[in-house]
């Protein structure tokens, strides 16, 4: 059989793309032989890493040169840590915010020390790290191993070393990047070492990146100098500039390992210089190689797009990989590369990059990537496909991995609220037990703010119905341990026509949220002066991720222009419908618009046919049943419209169900939906965790009825054994065979969890 005739193969059409290959058979491997060379490594290691236990993985984070060059101050640094905070993107793991040339007065003070430029950073360098620190981040800064930095406008640290190590340790810095301009001509294998030795003397760990720029090879020197190196000159934001560095970088590979990584300058992404395509074959090579992840754009102002490639979870974890081996070219043929390094736990990393201008096919042979011949392998897709559905983004603030739980006030009270209610719901949601179960938002709808703003144009609550201030009553929350929401409206008015809008205030009004501690907006759509919704609501958004603090985005646009098509990337939840009203028929329709949109939610974005009305005397209590567990099912928030302080006892039992409420908020993530219909008989269900799944089997008609949910209908294999957790009866019908069927009354349901079994 000839070599291209072998399956041991993967043959792609694509322009690019990186795939994660895992072992299912498994080789034999001589261990002894793994044993000698991982204790032989080990050795290598020990004697050759600079000795101050960083970099263990390539370090990630954000630098101020690519973006900003010289136009840097306290406020962009201050608002920078602030975005990598609110963004989420600190959680992925980029945490140095890294100050780049330009920071300090041209001349020492009378002692020699470093001066932060009083113009731009007033307050000090150590204020801005305890600023940094306090955000869980670490603060890095630039000087030079020369006489002048790069752009002659601060002094470089040469003959100096020992005086610069010491300010920068006690500023509480965490990271030295040390160029290589105006120098006195002494090879840097001369002054890179003295600031090494200086550094390490601070008293404080602090990494230290050599911007050596390459020309004296420094991967064969460096490791014990630096956590790492520059192989290459400075990036420029442009195709041919960053395929140049990957290849020079590339030359180096062997001498990358953890605790001292090759440095091919920082990322471009996000800058504009380059394609969607080619910012993601920038930062897939970036990643492979174990190169320094530092954002180089301006992270206060990203688009969707670029947060979607520097947000990639599994292309980070390439880079972060333990194993900290570098990728390097398996193959080339014209501008058809195979890239590939080995990771951990026996996988492989592959890229398959075309850098010519035609489509073109891209083979890698087992050969080429040392898998061996006859391995049988699972590839992940890190780019197109998650766990097969299209990769979509989400908002980066952290919140809502799963719908979010409490209350709202609008249903039961609409425009009738004031402080002493607020507080007393708060209590009864913590007396009662609810917020045990997971109800923790407390939110107040419309009505709450006076009609005019102030002479600031801040908003302003109602004093004679908040006398006390929302600042006041968002600490009286927080100390039960919940969070209070506020609504506002993507107009001139809010819906009531009592209280001014949000619209061309919007960076104000969030800045006025986030001051007053609150942790949720409902953002609703009235009065919206014609304009699309596609263009107001990014506008809150984004001034809520620069507002400092992290608060759930509810659009409550009504499903008008069908949000879920677009809101996943700015918003937490978003409406489907129009508002629910507390009886069955109003009830009924919303569950069958909402579940129109199924396929978009997800952890972190989710879609919302409104408020819960159960509790509120317009349903049975069966309807009550089935409202809570379709919308338990279908992944909606579950925010209840009743008046907590004087629910009854069968109101308190629907909503306080432990084993629905689980269904809503697992970890999966997956909306359920109508899989069946016969009538008004119908079957709902949706995959849980753990390959549980949840199954209602809903009567919308007048008479009792038998129904049926056959495994195939709600995606079990025809074989598959089940217990059968009936969730309102709390009772287990175990070893249940091929279907679940079940008499159920009018407008009725019957809900369950089905759990596998071994056969």
């Amino acid at each position: 059989m000839g070599r291209r005739e072998r399956s041991e193969m993967v043959n792609m059409s694509i322009l690019m793309m990186m795939m994660m290959m895992s072992s299912t058979l498994m080789t034999m491997v001589d261990s002894s032989r793994l044993v000698q060379r991982a204790s032989d490594d080990s050795e290598i290691l020990r004697r050759h890493l600079l000795a101050n236990g960083l970099g263990v993985t390539p370090p990630m984070g954000w630098n101020s040169w690519n973006h900003f060059s010289c136009n840097i101050n306290e406020t962009v640094i201050k608002e920078t840590a602030d975005a990598l905070v609110t963004t989420g993107l600190s959680k992925l793991g980029y945490n140095y915010v890294n100050i780049d040339d330009c920071w300090a007065e041209l001349s020492r003070d009378k002692k020699g020390k470093l001066v932060p430029k009083k113009s731009t950073f007033p307050s000090g360098i150590k204020a801005l790290a305890d600023y940094v620190h306090s955000k869980g981040l670490k603060l890095g800064i630039y000087s030079d191993a020369g006489y002048l930095t790069c752009s002659k406008t601060m002094p470089g640290s040469l003959g100096y070393e020992e005086k610069d190590a010491k300010t920068f340790a006690e500023w509480g810095i965490d990271y030295l990047k040390y160029d290589n301009c105006n120098t006195d001509g002494t090879r840097p294998t001369v002054r890179y070492p003295v600031m090494t030795r200086a550094l390490m003397k601070s008293g404080r760990p602090i990494f230290h990146s050599l911007c050596e720029w390459g020309d004296m090879h420094p991967a064969l020197w460096g490791a014990p100098l630096g956590n790492s190196w520059r192989t290459t000159n400075d990036i420029n934001d442009s195709w041919l500039s960053m395929i140049s560095i990957a290849d020079m970088n590339e030359i180096y590979a062997a001498h990358a390992r953890p605790g001292g990584w090759n440095d091919p300058d920082m990322l471009e992404v996000g800058n504009g210089g380059m394609t969607k395509d080619e910012y993601i074959v920038h930062f897939s090579i970036w990643a492979i190689s174990k190169a320094p992840l530092l954002l180089g754009c301006d992270i206060r102002n990203m688009t969707k797009e670029t947060m979607e490639i520097v947000a990639n979870k599994e292309v980070i974890a390439l880079n972060q990989d333990p194993h900290g081996v570098q990728a390097k070219k398996a193959r080339m043929e014209g501008d058809i590369q195979v890239w590939a390094g080995p990771l951990s736990g026996y996988r492989v990393a592959l890229l398959l990059l075309n850098r010519g201008p035609k489509r073109s096919d891209i083979t890698a042979f087992w050969d080429d990537i040392e898998i061996p011949p006859n391995s049988i392998v699972e590839a992940r897709d890190l780019w197109k496909l998650v766990d097969g559905f299209q990769s979509r983004m989400l908002m980066n603030n952290g919140l809502a991995l799963t719908p979010q739980m409490g209350w709202n006030s609008w249903n039961h009270f609409q425009c009738n609220i004031n402080e002493t209610l607020i507080k007393q719901t708060a209590d009864a949601m913590v007396s009662s037990g609810l917020s045990a179960r997971g109800y923790k938002y407390i939110n107040i709808d419309d009505c709450w703010g006076e009609l005019k703003r102030d002479a600031q144009g801040n908003m302003v609550a109602k004093a004679s119905t908040f006398p006390s201030g929302m600042k006041a009553l968002s600490d009286y929350v927080h100390s039960k341990g919940l969070k209070l929401g506020i609504y506002s409206d993507a107009g001139t008015f809010t819906c009531s026509q009592t209280m001014p809008g949000s619209l061309g205030h919007e960076e104000q009004d969030a800045k006025t949220f986030a001051s007053w501690g609150i942790d949720y907006l409902k953002y609703d759509n009235c009065f919206n002066t014609g304009t699309s919704p596609k263009e107001r609501y990014p506008k809150m958004s984004k001034a809520l991720m620069n507002s400092g603090r992290s608060i759930f985005f509810s659009l409550c646009e009504w499903g008008q222009d069908d949000p879920a098509t677009w809101a996943g990337d700015i918003g937490n939840s978003w409406r489907t419908t129009g508002d629910i009203q507390d009886n069955w028929k109003s009830m009924t329709t919303i569950a069958d618009q909402n579940d129109r949109w199924a396929s978009y939610a997800r952890p972190g974005s989710w879609n919302d046919p409104d408020m819960l009305e159960v509790g509120n005397g317009g349903m049975t209590r069966e309807e009550y049943r089935s409202h809570f567990s379709i919308w338990a099912l279908a992944k909606a928030p579950l925010l209840i419209g009743c008046d907590l302080r004087s629910m009854d006892k069968v109101t308190f039992e629907l909503l306080s169900n432990k084993d629905v409420i689980a269904v809503n908020q697992d970890k999966l993530g997956i909306q359920g939906k109508k899989v069946k219909k016969d009538g008004d008989l119908e079957v709902w269900a949706g995959p849980l965790s753990k390959k549980r799944v949840a199954v209602i089997l809903w009567n919308r008609g007048s008479l009792p009825a038998n129904i049926t949910a056959g495994w195939e209908d709600i995606g079990l294999h025809s074989s598959a054994i089940v217990n059968a957790r009936d969730l309102w009866a709390h009772s287990t019908h175990s070893g249940v065979k091929k279907q679940l069927s079940a008499l159920v009354e009018p407008h009725a349901c019957k809900m369950y969890t089905l759990t596998r079994r071994k056969a």
